[in-house]
């Protein structure tokens, strides 16, 4: 198929289109930015989906089978709501641009991406929510970005395309880690971005017009495991845990996946319908699989390199001795009178406490009250895998 996709340069983009040009499609590319699709097999357009008109004549004379939307303007986890402005402008305008264009080049198939918030930034419980439950709804806390999302789906759906609501990107790249709630337990639905694309890929395959797909790996996390985790296999200071309040005083927006949403997706109908498996079942896995197949890069090339044996190094030439030098006639010395010991009377040393051979004190022996663990909280279970990055992770 030719398959035109939007958003080809960023995060999902540099995954998806070698996934594509894996699996026998022509890419062109959208991009803003001349060149940075050189070298990657795809051919490059250059063009603003939200400058409507240049966008549609940057499409003159090409065709194509498929529109792919994967455009949002999120370098960096936003912190307030308008960090979200020129992405739900993406999903409202430049959802309507990107139909348009899929009509002009005649494409009868179109994929978007969309968003797990969609469902509501709030605690929606232990019961995995389906693709049928409510979506876009507003409730003032995140109104704006609502709209956005639930646009977007319209749209799509009215054009017989298919929806996927993707979980929270992770990849093999940490060079930084966020501050995190120091109570908040909520989860969140995680998603390596190789396996989006490959949702994505897998769309073209099994197309279903007017489908609507939730796309995350197996197990969900809490955002405080997800940090800690991720700054432990990057060797980087863990996340500074902070007050609720303090995290909604300095980032609004974001404070609403950290301090108040908890959310379980099921991804069944993924499964069945589009044949789709994470390759990545959890960012725990992911994290430690890297860091073993790190230190197996390391490990056998310092073994195989050969070292070069030293050149023998001749032994000195003896030095002659020295003749030895006849010593100066000294007047003899008094000998110096002794002088008496005087011995004290050493104190009883006190008797020492045997030392006890029974085992330490468990914890539940501590008589210091401990905070109740929250039987929906994956942080436990995350510090032995942190334990294993570690050790797997030589240097």
């Amino acid at each position: 198929m030719r398959v035109v996709l939007a958003g080809a340069s960023g995060a999902i983009g540099r995954h998806l289109v070698p996934q594509l040009l894996e699996a026998k499609h022509e890419v062109i590319g959208i991009t803003r930015t001349a060149g940075s699709l050189a070298g990657t097999g795809a051919r490059e357009v250059v063009a603003d989906v939200l400058d409507r008109p240049a966008f549609l004549a940057a499409l003159d004379g090409i065709k194509a089978d498929v529109v792919i939307h994967q455009l949002t303007a999120l370098s960096k986890a936003p912190a307030r709501s308008r960090d979200m402005r020129e992405t739900n402008r993406l999903r409202t305008e430049g959802t309507s641009t990107l139909i348009a264009a899929a009509r002009k080049v005649g494409a009868k198939k179109f994929v978007a991406a969309s968003f797990f918030g969609g469902y509501g930034l709030a605690d929606h419980g232990r019961t995995p929510v389906l693709e049928s439950d409510p979506f876009g709804e507003l409730d003032g806390r995140a109104d704006a970005v609502q709209t956005a999302l639930l646009s977007l789906e319209q749209q799509v759906r009215a054009f017989g395309g298919v929806t996927l609501r993707f979980g929270l990107f992770y990849d093999s790249t940490t060079t930084s880690v966020s501050p995190v709630s120091s109570t908040w337990n909520g989860v969140l639905p995680m998603l390596h971005v190789s396996d989006a694309a490959a949702a994505t890929v897998r769309c073209l395959v099994k197309y279903k017009a007017g489908a609507i797909y939730n796309i995350a790996d197996d197990r969900p996390l809490t955002y405080r495991a997800r940090e800690i985790a991720r700054a432990s296999a990057a060797r980087l200071r863990p996340p500074a845990r902070l007050p609720d309040g303090m995290l909604r005083l300095a980032a609004p927006f974001g404070a609403l996946l950290l301090t108040a949403t908890s959310i379980r997706v099921d991804t069944s109908k993924a499964h069945t319908e589009l044949g789709w498996t994470p390759q990545y079942p959890s960012l725990l896995e992911h994290l430690v699989s890297g860091a073993s197949a790190r230190a197996d890069l390391v490990i056998p090339t310092a073994v195989a390199t050969p070292v070069p044996k030293p050149e023998p190094v001749p032994e000195p030439e003896p030095v002659p001795e020295a003749e030895p030098v006849p010593e100066a006639e000294s007047e003899p010395k008094a000998e110096p009178e002794p002088v008496p010991v005087v011995v004290e009377k050493s104190k009883p040393k006190p008797k020492q406490k045997p030392r006890s051979t029974g085992r330490p004190r468990s914890p539940a022996a501590s008589t210091k009250p401990t905070k109740p663990t929250d039987p929906g909280d994956l942080f436990q279970d995350t510090d032995a895998a942190i334990a294993r990055i570690g050790v797997w992770r030589d240097e």
